[in-house]
């Protein structure tokens, strides 16, 4: 079972976990991951992904996660990882570097 971390954070957004039942009967939290968004939206989006989660947790367990290309781009675009941004999108569109460089550049000013 996902949810929303127990330990909530002050400024930012609450991580999303993994439920664990222990043998003594405690849960413990396994950290799944945090939404990179400012707190009231990055919460909200996390409740969401939590109920997806939970819903689709048959068809989901023991699949492996593996992020398109394009949410890394999303993902580094967000943290300000401008370099690595631009290594993901040339290195999955074929694009030279100087056409990677002046994409980036383009959208650069909504992540900032």
């Amino acid at each position: 079972m996902y949810a929303i971390s127990a330990n909530k954070r002050k400024y930012s957004t609450t991580p999303i976990v993994e439920l664990i039942e222990l043998p003594n009967g405690k849960t413990e939290e396994k950290f799944i991951c945090v939404v990179a968004l400012p707190k009231k939206d990055g919460n909200i989006l996390s409740e969401t992904i939590v109920r997806l989660l939970n819903e689709n947790q048959e068809t989901i367990s023991n699949q492996p996660v593996n992020l398109s290309w394009e949410m890394k781009l999303e993902v580094s675009m967000s943290n300000g990882e401008f370099l690595y941004a631009m290594k993901i999108y040339k290195d999955n569109t074929g694009c030279s570097l100087q056409e990677a460089k002046e994409y980036i550049q383009s959208i650069r000013s909504k992540y900032e």
